[in-house]
């Protein structure tokens, strides 16, 4: 009876005289032009079966069952905006808001996503109206958005270059 050559997880019987075993990888003998290849695979795509068949070698089959997985989409967060002033960061905001642009917003980096995502779950009224910016003269800044009987406070903090957006707050 031959000896065993383990390769990866098929064992191939070699009738050989030496008594040495040789583990090479799969991909070694798959890639070798003397060994013929076949695979029938389930109709699942769950459990795979490989034949190696070489004339001078008696042949396992082995077959390799295959779990799929399934990963969270990997979302790459975007870089809130940096605005020259408040009152651009304030307008570029509302802009977006009043538009319903939602997406764009996020894709811009207009504020950090949970924020944005405060901001579009309240609706703009028709009456809505950008009330203004304060110039941010003691380290921070803030926009006021009237919106019917309530509102929407947007916080800034200075940032490299200008300031950003890094809270929303609607009310009412």
């Amino acid at each position: 009876m031959g000896h065993g050559l383990l390769v990866g997880s098929v064992v191939r019987m070699r009738p050989r005289p030496t008594h040495k075993f040789v583990v090479l990888g799969v991909a070694v003998v798959m890639a070798s032009a003397a060994v013929g290849c076949s695979s029938n695979k389930e109709a699942s795509g769950a459990a795979a079966s490989t034949t190696i068949s070489d004339p001078a070698t008696t042949t396992a089959v082995v077959t390799t069952t295959i779990a799929a997985t399934t990963e969270a989409p990997t979302t790459v967060p975007v870089a809130t905006a940096t605005f020259p002033t408040p009152t651009a960061a304030g307008a570029a905001l509302f802009a977006a808001w009043t538009k319903s642009t939602r997406d764009g917003a996020g894709a811009l980096g207009l504020a950090p996503s949970a924020e944005l995502d405060k901001l579009f779950a309240a609706r703009p009224l028709p009456a809505v109206k950008n009330r203004g910016c304060d110039d941010g003269d003691f380290g921070s800044a803030s926009c006021f958005f009237g919106n019917g009987a309530g509102g929407v406070n947007v916080g800034l903090t200075p940032a490299a270059g200008g300031w950003s957006i890094t809270s929303i707050d609607p009310f009412g």
